[in-house]
């Protein structure tokens, strides 16, 4: 073992100059550079600064995020039921549809765009339509539990519940 070892340092002994990180100087075959072994662990365990203030800033919004969820989550459970399914044309109040009363309504335009809404054990849905793209069908079932929206773009109708 030589001096540099017992000192805690890494020498650089004949032939491992390459190995122990030491460059051998040419001109008076002398160590020019000598790495402690305490100081060169640490640095590799320890992360970088930029590193620890990434891992803490994607702690800090997956908290926000999941207290966002539960905010959300107990506002619903906590709510009243809604007792109306708001019908909007062109932004403003067509007509408003009792969720306890099984009802479908008719809702045509004067250019013959038509979409037909069905409230049906307090759930709304459009169950025929004529727009191009149907989306208005395949959103599926609103209900006052859920919440949620019914939007028909090509006829400018959007279903709510109030």
């Amino acid at each position: 073992m030589t001096l540099f070892q017992r000192e805690g340092f890494i020498g650089c002994c004949a032939g491992n100059f390459q190995q122990a990180g030491c460059i051998r100087n040419k001109s008076n075959d002398r160590v020019r550079e000598v790495v402690p072994v305490a100081e060169s662990e640490s640095s590799m365990r320890k992360l970088s600064r930029q590193t620890r203030n990434t891992i803490v800033l994607a702690g800090v919004i997956l908290v926000l995020a999941l207290s966002g969820m539960l905010y959300q989550k107990l506002k619903i459970l906590s709510a009243e039921p809604a007792e109306y399914a708001v019908i909007q044309v062109n932004g403003e109040v067509y007509e408003k549809l009792d969720l306890s009363q099984d009802t479908e309504l008719m809702y045509e335009d004067e250019w013959g765009n038509y979409n037909l809404i069905k409230v049906e054990n307090g759930y709304v849905t459009v169950t025929e339509a004529n727009c191009s793209d149907l989306t208005c069908m395949y959103m599926g079932a609103i209900c006052s539990e859920t919440g949620g929206v019914i939007a028909c773009l090509p006829h400018r109708l959007i279903i709510y519940i109030e």
